[in-house]
């Protein structure tokens, strides 16, 4: 009993600090273009038919974080007359887009000739799923409708409406461009980053590849499922290396600002012949970008893959030992999963198999049960 009572002290302690992390620190990145990329290449002009009603359906912009979304951020042309705008969420819902909900009506001034980027906090945030559409509505009448910024994006899902849609919607009418349009949210606990094992395969894409998409198969949402109240924002992307998570998705993982970076990667470096000088140099990258931001590095050993032949089995297990000497060498935590999730592997003689009841059917990801076992991993580390 008391041992039951001294780990359920240990949860809320844990749920308290990260609770309190995340409500600290101001707003952050959640799904459409990011204000850096905003441009200037074409804009919307004024209709008096009515509303009209705007969604960014690319994949990658939707939104990445569960919870709300708090506020947005909207650039508008300098040629506008003063106007109005209000922000929208929709789930895609099969062939249909439901409406979540929108916020309150906000007014911003001329452009006198400059563009403009407007920043609005919502009075009551949007509540929003991983996958949901950040969308914005314009009312009809000239002396309102401002001029929204688009930015050329083939192939580009800008779909609209001449209407103020409040009800589910096909969003027929797509267009090559990107609305100028960033949805806000308070910053996640934990952020991902990593290969195809990172996001959720097979069962889960994520919001970076073609495939299927069910949250349940990420593993940062069974993160959320065991520590509720716990935020994440994960970057995994499929046949991914070390050397991808320093150049590409470590950029926007850290603008999230998050507590913890959880990094699984390797096997694809390991199937490549990738060498341990060119891994560790990645590694070394990517510790003192957490560093310099203030972020706690978790790095994921390498788990078995069956599919994989007894040659690339080995040199993971290599890449598994430097990773241990690295990681006690810098100070960083090594998160050990080969012998959890291994079985002997007759030919030779290591634990170079996923075991049955973690291994999907490909016998190279993990099945929903093991990513729920990477989940508990994750959880009890955070």
């Amino acid at each position: 009993m008391a041992t039951m009572l001294a780990k359920s002290k240990r949860r809320g302690g844990r749920g308290r600090r990260i609770a309190a992390w995340q409500a600290a620190g101001g707003l952050v990145h959640a799904g459409g273009l990011e204000a850096a990329l905003f441009q200037v290449d074409a804009v919307i002009d004024p209709n008096n038919a009515g509303y009209m009603t705007v969604i960014d359906d690319r994949q990658f912009r939707r939104i990445r974080q569960a919870g709300f979304v708090y506020g947005a951020k909207i650039q508008v042309s300098g040629t506008s007359l003063a106007g109005q705008v209000k922000f929208k969420v929709f789930r895609l819902n099969g062939a249909v887009f439901d409406f979540v909900g929108e916020s309150e009506l906000f007014s911003f001034p001329a452009g006198s000739g400059v563009t403009r980027t407007h920043t609005f906090t919502f009075s009551a945030p949007l509540a929003c799923q991983v996958g949901d559409c950040m969308g914005y509505a314009t009312p009809e009448s000239a002396s309102k409708q401002p001029k929204v910024a688009w930015k050329s994006d083939a192939p580009g899902m800008a779909r609209y409406v001449y209407a103020d849609v409040q009800l589910s919607n096909a969003f027929a009418a797509v267009l090559a461009f990107a609305p100028c349009v960033e949805a806000l949210t308070k910053r996640p606990y934990l952020a991902i980053t990593g290969d195809s094992l990172a996001a959720g395969y097979t069962g889960n894409a994520g919001l970076y590849d073609t495939g299927a998409h069910d949250i349940t198969h990420d593993p940062g949402y069974q993160v959320e499922l065991l520590q509720p109240g716990l935020r994440y924002q994960n970057f995994g992307s499929g046949g991914k290396s070390w050397d991808w998570v320093y150049s590409t998705s470590l950029t926007p993982a850290l603008a999230v600002n998050p507590r913890v970076l959880m990094v699984h990667a390797g096997v694809n470096d390991a199937a490549a012949g990738t060498p341990w000088v060119n891994v560790q140099a990645s590694m070394e990258l990517v510790k003192a970008a957490c560093d310099a931001a203030g972020v706690k590095l978790l790095v994921d050993e390498l788990a078995p893959m069956t599919n994989q032949n007894d040659t690339v089995a080995a040199a993971m297990r290599a890449l598994n030992v430097n990773y241990a000497a690295w990681c006690a060498a810098n100070g960083v935590r090594l998160l050990r999963l080969h012998d959890e999730f291994g079985r002997l592997r007759a030919s030779t003689g290591f634990l170079d198999d996923l075991l049955a009841g973690y291994e999907a059917a490909d016998h190279a990801h993990f099945s929903l049960a093991g990513k729920q076992r990477l989940a508990q991993i994750w959880r009890d580390a955070l």
